[in-house]
């Protein structure tokens, strides 16, 4: 009897223990499980499905174990997902709040790297486009119109509130209006010094002359300043701020831009001389030269529209509509974007169903003006010139986003950001971003344990449980593509119905929710984009990994992130000549050793530079030639001697600017085929050339304005 008590309770002793460690082990299974359901639903978030993953009653099956996810979506676009995981004997809960597609560049709001000056009575403040538009969001307790709340301001260096009115400089830098010359040496330091020069340390800040203040209301930030690490917020204390000061811990880095390569190329400009909608033929297209509306035009860009020119020029009188309701703008200027005074600019969508309009001006190596936003109207969307000096007139209302080298908002202008534009990756790869993670209790006990094994449950209830591949409740979407012949197509029906081969790049896809039958928002699917920019960038990044592996053999860089890959490149490519560099070496280059020049080409290099730069300044003399006869058509007869004087003249000017262009190729032939001082001296030549054309080019401007007064 005590043998057999004995043998009992070591037999019940040994269960216990046997069950405490299968416990512990289907445990740490169902976290295991549960973290793939959270995995699984942040996948589905991506692809902009809701997150929910099957349910209670019919779970998905995993492995030997089952799961769901639900999914609540909070505001600023954040989603909580909770997944239940049951294996064996123990359930595990676990919960995830995560953002479906970071943008890079549009999550940062208004931001100057080398810094931000806001005007006197400027307005900064945020809404969300997708919850109604500015107007039904705008708070009317206020004593400005807006909606009171935050939008972002952010900077590298400092944020500079400026207390009076900035006269502007007496001779303003104008993009080229050709494309490719190089810009005006002006000297903006005056203005860029604002934001890029901290005060002394033991300097106070200015103040104001409070003998004539402003006749405007002060400057109103709702929202959030983030200067530098270093910087700091300048201001006498006249602006109003309505939220934080809080510097970034480290800078962020901004994308490269990487251009697309479409394939309907158009070889010259366009010159678009009256109303029209539409440029090319197809879905994405190639303008090798200057897209220039005159004054009078307006051009209608409706999307989905991929555009990629050397300049966007919107002269005096003409004006730029955008109309993304039926797809997302992109819109590339290699060389600047220049609205000019008295031109016009509009979004013509509606706010909540606009698809999203960017503006890209590629980076550069060298410090850039490129940017004339002189226009007036309504813009909604995003604008990235990383290099570049961006400053917001108080006639032109901005709604979305804007990135640039530095940022300058005029007096009175308003800036509204969206942060509705954070999310998606539109023009560069966006990834989803965890912003929390958490094991929820159950009762006293991390994990809880079961009396039965889910499946088993299951079966006696005569459920069967979903695949995971299958288990988004969402099924059902609308698909918008371009299609082999580079059309624009949609799609509507199950996933599974689609045939992918129909589509050269995928748009747009929105998912029909079955809980109510509701469409979701547009998002571009995870691992699709609409412009192949991406996967250029992917390309590169591909390139420059490989140079990693050749300086650093025994890198790996298969755990590099993108941004580490770039610096790793500039770091092994120090002691090197970077004039040949992708960009996006040569500023890391610049991040990585500040005593590294910003360009240093070779004499090759640079009197190819100076050629294209003279051809492009000959071919601005020429258009200028040919607005002279046509303005003097028709009327020739009666020209004046003047007149007539004039116009040779200007003939002359375009004929002078042709010959040097063709005398600096000339030269940059030379410099290409010989080494040495000859290098030297042909690059020498080209430049001296350059500068040549460029004077023919601005003679003919001025001789084109006399004759327009003598007709």
């Amino acid at each position: 009897m005590i043998i057999a008590s004995l043998g009992a309770g070591l037999i019940s002793l040994q269960s216990a223990i046997d069950r405490r460690q299968d416990f512990s082990i289907d445990r740490r299974r169902a976290l295991y499980l549960a973290e793939a359901g959270i995995a699984e639903a942040a996948l589905a978030v991506t692809l902009g499905k809701s997150g929910v993953i099957a349910s209670e009653a019919v779970p998905a099956s995993f492995g030997r174990g089952v799961y769901w996810v639900e999914a609540d979506e909070l505001p600023d676009d954040r989603v909580l997902l909770r997944c239940t995981a049951r294996i064996a004997s123990a359930e595990f809960v676990v919960q995830s709040m995560v953002l479906p597609s970071v943008n890079p560049v549009t999550r940062l709001g208004l931001f100057g790297t080398d810094g931000v000056t806001l005007g006197w009575g400027s307005i900064i403040d945020g809404y969300h486009s997708a919850r109604g538009d500015f107007a039904s969001q705008v708070d009317g307790a206020l004593a400005v119109v807006s909606t009171g709340k935050p939008g972002l301001v952010g900077s590298d260096a400092d944020i500079v509130l400026d207390d009076l009115i900035v006269p502007a400089p007496a001779t303003p830098p104008t993009p080229p209006s050709d494309g490719m010359d190089d810009p005006p040496l002006v000297d903006w330091s005056r203005l860029a010094g604002m934001a890029t020069e901290p005060s002394p340390p033991d300097a106070s800040p200015p103040s104001p002359d409070l003998t004539t203040p402003p006749a405007s209301p002060p400057t109103l930030v709702f929202g959030e300043l983030r200067p530098g690490k270093n910087g700091m917020v300048r201001s006498s204390g006249l602006p109003v701020i309505v939220g934080d000061i809080r510097p970034f811990d480290e800078p962020p880095i901004l994308p490269e831009v990487s251009l697309p390569s479409p394939e309907e190329v158009i070889l010259t400009g366009i010159r678009v001389a009256a109303s029209q909608a539409g440029i090319g033929m197809t879905m994405a297209t190639h303008i090798q030269g200057v897209l220039d509306v005159v004054d009078g035009a307006t051009l209608t860009i409706e999307g989905p529209k991929v555009l990629r020119c050397a300049s966007i020029i919107v002269q005096r009188g003409a004006t730029l509509v955008l109309d993304d309701t039926n797809g997302p703008i992109h819109l590339y200027a290699e060389n600047g974007i220049d609205l000019r005074e008295g031109s016009g600019l509009l979004s013509l969508a509606l706010e909540t169903e606009a698809r999203g309009t960017y503006l890209f001006v590629p980076g550069s190596a060298e410090v850039q003006d490129r940017v004339v936003l002189n226009a007036t109207g309504e813009f909604h969307g995003a604008l990235y010139a990383p290099d570049d000096m961006a400053r917001l007139p108080a006639g032109l209302r901005w709604k979305g986003s804007l990135v640039a080298r530095v940022v300058i908002t005029e007096p009175g202008s308003h800036f509204t950001v969206d942060r509705r534009l954070g999310i998606g990756g539109d023009g560069f790869p966006a990834l989803p971003r965890q912003l929390s993670w958490q094991v929820v209790p159950l009762g006293e006990q991390i994990a809880r344990s079961l009396s039965v094994d889910p499946l088993l449950a299951l079966a006696m209830r005569g459920v069967n449980p979903v695949p995971s591949s299958t288990a988004s409740i969402e099924t059902d979407l609308e698909i918008q593509y371009m299609d082999q012949s580079q059309q624009v197509a949609n799609y509507s029906g199950s996933f599974t119905g689609f045939d992918s081969s129909l589509a050269r790049r995928i748009i747009g896809a929105r998912w029909q929710d079955p809980r109510d039958g509701t469409m979701r928002g547009w998002t571009t699917p995870a691992g699709s984009e609409s412009t192949d920019a991406v996967e250029d960038m992917r390309d590169l990044l591909r390139t420059l990994r490989a140079a990693v592996l050749t300086a650093a053999p025994g890198t790996d860089v298969t755990a590099m992130s993108d941004e580490e890959t770039v610096t790793e490149v500039a770091i092994n490519t120090l002691p090197a000549d970077v004039a040949t560099a992708p960009t996006a070496v040569k500023r890391a280059v610049q991040r990585a050793d500040t005593t590294a020049p910003a360009d240093d080409p070779s004499p090759a290099t640079r009197a190819t530079r100076a050629a294209l730069a003279a051809r492009d300044h000959a071919n601005k003399a020429t258009s200028l030639e040919a607005d002279g006869t046509t303005l003097i058509s028709g009327v020739a007869a009666a020209l004046s001697p003047v007149a007539q004087t004039t116009y040779s003249s200007l003939q002359a000017a375009a004929a002078n600017a042709i010959a040097a262009a063709d005398s600096a190729g000339s030269s940059a032939r030379t410099a290409s085929l010989t080494t040495g001082q000859l290098q030297i001296d042909a690059a020498d030549e080209a430049e001296r050339l350059a500068g040549e054309a460029l004077q023919f080019a601005e003679e003919a401007s001025t001789l084109l304005s006399l004759l327009s007064t003598l007709i």
